[in-house]
């Protein structure tokens, strides 16, 4: 924006400003103005003083001589000027707030829709259930109970236990099927 402007300051600054001899001399002030940074903008904020002091001086020669076409043309020049360095102490200020805000209270922050602490896929899964070992049924000789047909087709039949063996903990079963012929020694999960 700013050097965007500087040639039409420079075709519309014909005549001599109040300080400077010629428009090269005006032009390359501004030039060097502008390529200030923040640590420039105090040495922009003088300049731009020189040259309200300037405007202050045209402008009371304009109450002694208001016809005066040089010094209306020097009065808008200076303003120009006046108004690109306050557009550039602008641009080089950090935007700071003319006034502090009053603080409103801030609402109780809401718990985020899907955050990693709620999202289902990263929770830890529930342990399984524990499987409590049913203390083993315990069958007597003679009892009729549905085994397992091992040598067979692995279905369950009705079958008769004809002796028991083993330990109390894991006894072994010799059953005898009622509908076949056939005796088979088994645990307890085939029964």
């Amino acid at each position: 924006l700013v050097v965007a402007t500087l040639p039409a300051l420079f075709t519309q600054s014909r005549r001599a400003l109040y300080r400077h001899k010629s428009n090269e001399t005006f032009l390359y002030h501004l030039f060097q103005i502008f390529q200030n940074t923040m640590s420039g903008v105090a040495a922009i904020e003088e300049e731009r003083s020189q040259y309200q002091e300037q405007l202050d001086i045209v402008l009371q020669q304009l109450r002694d001589d208001p016809d005066s076409a040089e010094l209306q043309a020097l009065q808008e020049e200076l303003t120009n000027v006046i108004n690109l360095l306050d557009e550039n102490i602008a641009e080089l200020r950090p935007n700071q707030p003319s006034e502090p805000a009053p603080k409103e209270p801030l609402p109780p922050p809401q718990p985020e829709k899907w955050s990693r602490e709620n999202h289902p896929a990263f929770k830890k899964a529930p342990p399984p259930p524990e499987e409590k070992e049913e203390p083993p049924v315990t069958y007597h000789v003679n009892d009729t109970v549905m085994a397992k047909w091992v040598s067979g087709d692995k279905n369950f039949y009705q079958a008769r236990i004809t002796s028991i063996t083993g330990s109390s903990a894991a006894p072994i079963y010799t059953v005898k099927f009622k509908s076949y012929d056939n005796t088979e020694t088994l645990r307890s999960k085939d029964l």
